[in-house]
């Protein structure tokens, strides 16, 4: 066996101190593995406490971020799920209550609401219920409606079904009901006797609200609008979405609004576009042509 020089005063060294022959004394390589594993060791109680941290300070004040990205994109929805359901708490105004139900309650959670004229409402979920209405919501909103969908049920029920079989295709398909409210999009309709709003995401994009008015059981009219940044591209999908069923169309401009009309021998239809502070705004209708001739 051939040693270096090096080799064999190092050894030696090491033997005259007792290093080598002192059982009690640890390796210089054994002290750097115990040194790593102390590292290790630290690392791994840092991150649980972050861990821990992130749970009380970001979890238990926004909750499920994937919900509440999903909220932000359909907030007049996720307002009606939180009047709709007991495990939500809603503050509309600045004076929040300080005595709360019995219960665990988290939050704070903000939220700015179209249908309340961009309001920003502060809303509690209670633990553990809200977690399960999170999850509905989300399962709700995972359903992709396509617009050439939307548009094909509209010009095939509109004048062969009743407005309530119009509601339930529409619920089939995965569109959610809500509260109706009179807002007076058209001024030139037929008197009719009641209607039905609806939320649905058309394409997995923006969120528009679905419309069915009812006359004698029948549906006078039915449709959706949208309310966009930038509209130019979705006007024209919708365009040639309905000239696949009806044609080429009609077009003219009253004032300010962009307008083509649409018809066959059982539906009229209209696409129109406009701009309302500073928004693009895409209005699309079918309306059952026994009501309008």
């Amino acid at each position: 066996m051939n040693l270096r020089f090096g080799d064999f005063v190092r050894g030696k060294c090491e033997k005259q101190s007792g290093i080598a022959s002192s059982p009690g004394v640890s390796q210089p390589g054994a002290l750097e593995s115990k040194n790593k594993n102390v590292n290790r060791m630290e690392w791994l109680i840092v991150i649980v406490l972050l861990a821990i941290l992130f749970y009380f300070f970001v979890m238990k004040k926004h909750g499920n971020l994937d919900f509440w990205k999903i909220a932000a994109k359909n907030p007049d929805s996720a307002y009606q799920l939180f009047k709709d359901e007991d495990c939500w708490l809603i503050f509309e105004d600045k004076s929040l209550a300080l005595n709360f139900p019995p219960g665990e309650w988290d939050g704070p959670f903000k939220l700015s609401v179209p249908m309340l004229g961009g309001k920003i409402i502060t809303v509690y979920g209670k633990v553990p219920e809200y977690f399960q209405s999170q999850q509905r919501f989300m399962r709700k909103q995972s359903v992709t409606i396509t617009s050439a969908q939307v548009i094909k049920l509209l010009i095939t029920e509109v004048a062969n079904t009743g407005a309530s079989e119009l509601l339930n295709e529409c619920e089939k398909i995965g569109m959610r009901q809500i509260r109706y409210q009179n807002i007076g999009l058209d001024s030139n309709l037929p008197p009719f006797d009641t209607g039905y709003h609806l939320r649905f995401n058309p394409d997995g994009k923006e969120e528009a609200l679905f419309e069915i008015l009812q006359k004698d059981g029948f549906v006078l009219q039915a449709g959706y609008q949208l309310v966009l940044q930038r509209a130019q591209n979705r006007y024209q999908q919708l365009k040639q979405i309905l000239e696949s069923h009806y044609g080429v169309g009609y077009p003219m401009n009253v004032g300010e609004i962009e307008l083509i009309n649409y018809g066959n021998e059982k539906t009229i239809a209209y696409l129109s576009h406009t701009k309302i502070s500073g928004n693009d705004v895409i209005t699309i209708r079918v309306g059952n042509r026994r009501f309008w001739d």
